[in-house]
């Protein structure tokens, strides 16, 4: 048995799985001051015993809240003399123009924390001056260890991603003085050119370190007291797995965990049900993650930031808005209703939760217009207070001299328009028609939003899966091991030379098979996925292009750069066939593939349970009917208007759109 526990904002999410297909599910509140309680609760309240389950799979927001919330460890930054101000200085381009005040972001590492070291590499990694003065580097650290308090040390030398032979010399000086200091090396984390970001990237990573660090060791004490005593993976921002010893040293890798398995899971059910081609669509608690999938696979992304800093390693394209049921709707200085991006989250939650709240929220929205059930919502656990939630909509909506219900449905369109720009941004902005993609919801609250978004992008059919509310913990029961490797080498499409194309991605494939044989990681099933960057030759949008290495001898990158010349047009619209193309990096993603029990079939016999009663849509109250989605078997279709309940979610079935149940117990949409 495998057993997957996700950490979201408001709930924490549990999925086992044994050999034969059969899930077994629990969902628990969030802890937001101690994550692992959470997931530590979901265990105890789980029907099946941790001691039954060989492997856990763990996503969490941990890394996240850590970089957002800037509460990683206290990090000090080695560099090359000359390049202290690195952090400040950052880009020259403004990601805000229009904001009179703006700002760059504020540096994880402060500048009297940033320790310079006389040496220097030359751009193609010659020794231009060679490493000296370590001893007075030492000697410093000990002095901001001793008085700062640092707890965290990276390592980012000018160019030494064409050499890396300075850093490791002074990683091995460093962990020698200061063995129980964390370190991390640029070289190890991305060995990619671009200083400033490959300097942030690798920052952030050795900031989060010791958080992931003690996370994982109060998660691990925990099971280990309940008598588990399998193995335990944590998911990755790029979709794959990998040991939680290697997530301990690679903690950049984990900033998107919990939102990663969310997508890896939608595109797996739906494959099955027979779509490639979909948009995903995950609400939850407190934002909503969009990622479109073309051909089955998740778009891939290197180009992330995270509080307006720069991240470099591979993650799932999720474009993410502040839009979630605890999302708190605000009367703004100019008069005009705004709902988020500021959330209610799990403590206090919504004010129908009754835990303390007084703030109008979506989800108070949705109780007030009868979408969502006092005595349905979580399964019936936590029991809604309606009172509560008029109380907290009609003082916002006495502040806009308006009736409360109309008020609360406002709300929901407000939030519609929202998740509205991010799924247009996820699909139109990146060359891909929306009506040409199924779109899948889950989360809590996806199912209650899917048919007003599917109408505005004129999207005919969606995908509600089975459980949705706890699908990025199914997801991570269906994720494979996988690590992204990369080596830059700016080189003209004139000068590409077969020979020199194999032997780099030989290398990038060695580099994976000896980080799968360190982590005792089988290697049955080992695959490769080469890519490689390519750019037109004085532009600075590169485009990551698959590689088919059994071309590369009699052609070169020859039918890759074809590729890129059509990547290009569908991206910006336009592209130049005669321009020359430059290489930028080389990219391989190694891949051990595991084991997956077949999902199994659905076929419920027995009476559907059905009720009636009244929504408040479109300004006035209509009828519709309320079923109770356990009880609807394969080939079970009914037109809307309906809501359908479960114990992790519910799903709006709007006038003009029609639901059916597949044989895997998914929720069919369509348009009528």
């Amino acid at each position: 048995m495998r057993v997957g526990i996700e950490i979201g904002g408001t709930f924490t999410d549990y999925v086992a799985m044994d050999e034969v297909g059969k899930i077994t599910t629990c969902k628990v509140m969030s802890t937001p001051k101690d994550p692992a309680d959470g997931a530590l609760n979901a265990v105890r309240e789980s029907s099946v015993p941790i001691t039954q389950a060989d492997v856990l799979i763990h996503g969490s927001t941990v890394a996240t809240n850590a970089v957002l919330e800037r509460k990683g460890a206290v990090t000090s930054l080695v560099t090359t003399r000359g390049f202290r101000d690195i952090l400040e200085i950052q880009r020259h381009e403004r990601t805000r123009v229009y904001e009179l005040y703006y700002q760059k972001a504020r540096p994880i590492v402060p500048r009297h924390l940033v320790i310079e070291v006389d040496e220097r590499l030359g751009a193609d990694g010659t020794v231009v001056r060679p490493l000296d003065g370590v001893t007075a580097v030492l000697d410093r650290i000990a002095a901001l260890v001793r008085e700062e308090g640092v707890a965290a040390l990276a390592v980012v030398l000018l160019n030494s991603y064409r050499n890396s032979a300075h850093e490791q010399a002074l990683g091995e000086a460093i962990r020698a003085r200061f063995p129980d200091v964390p370190l991390t090396l640029s070289c190890d984390v991305l060995p990619e050119f671009r200083e400033y970001e490959r300097a942030s990237t690798t920052v952030i990573s050795g900031y989060l370190k010791p958080v992931i660090q003690r996370y994982m060791k109060t998660l691990e004490g925990g099971l280990s007291q309940m008598g588990f005593s399998g193995d335990i993976h944590i998911m990755q921002s790029n979709g794959g797995i990998f040991p939680i010893a290697a997530a301990q040293q690679q903690a950049v890798n984990v900033i998107l965990s919990g939102p990663a398995a969310g997508v890896v899971g939608a595109t797996y059910v739906a494959e099955i049900a027979g779509w490639s081609n979909v948009i995903t669509l995950d609400m939850g608690g407190t934002s909503t993650d969009v990622c479109l999938v073309h051909e089955g696979k998740p778009l891939v992304t290197t180009d992330n930031e995270i509080a307006d800093l720069p991240i470099r390693v591979p993650m799932v394209e999720i474009i993410t808005v502040g839009a979630g049921g605890g999302s708190i709707a605000f009367k703004d200085p100019g008069g005009l209703l705004k709902v988020g991006p500021e959330s209610a989250g799990a403590d206090p939650g919504p004010s129908c939760y009754g835990r303390g709240g007084v703030r109008p929220t979506v989800t108070d929205a949705h109780l007030l217009c009868g979408l969502i059930r006092p005595d349905k919502f979580f399964g019936g656990k936590l029991r809604l207070q309606r009172n509560l939630a008029e109380s907290a909509i009609a003082g916002l909506a006495k502040e806009f001299d308006m009736d409360s219900f109309v008020l609360a449905e406002g709300i929901i369109r407000i939030t519609n328009s929202n998740m509205m720009d991010v799924v247009r941004l996820a699909s139109l902005e990146r060359g891909h028609d929306p009506r040409d993609y199924t779109l899948v919801a889950f989360g809590g609250a996806g199912g209650l939003h899917a048919c007003h978004l599917s109408e505005e992008l004129e999207i005919d059919r969606i995908l509600v899966p089975e459980n949705p509310g706890l699908m990025s913990a199914f997801g991570l029961l269906v994720s494979d091991f996988r690590r992204g490797f990369v080596q830059t080498e700016l080189t003209k499409g004139a000068e590409i030379s077969s020979s020199r194309v194999l032997e780099v991605y030989a290398g990038l494939e060695q580099k994976g098979r000896e980080e799968f044989s360190q982590y005792r990681v089988s290697q049955s099933g080992f695959t490769v996925i080469p890519t490689v960057d390519l750019r037109y030759l004085g532009q600075d949008l590169p485009l990551n292009i698959d590689v088919d290495l059994s071309r590369v001898p009699t052609e070169g990158l020859k039918s890759t750069i074809g590729a890129f010349h059509k990547a290009y047009e569908r991206r910006c619209g336009h592209c130049f066939p005669e321009g020359e193309v430059e290489v930028v990096n080389y990219r391989m993603t190694v891949v051990v593939p595991r084991q997956i029990p077949p999902l199994r079939r659905k076929k419920i016999a027995g009476n559907v349970t059905v009720e009636r009663g009244r929504i408040f849509l479109g300004g006035r109250w209509i009828d519709c009917q309320y079923y109770d989605r356990r009880t609807l078997p394969s080939g079970f279709s009914k037109d809307g208007p309906a809501v359908i309940e479960e114990p992790t979610a519910t799903t709006f079935v709007e006038p003009g759109w029609r639901f059916s149940v597949d044989d895997w117990g998914n929720l069919i949409l369509s348009r009528l």
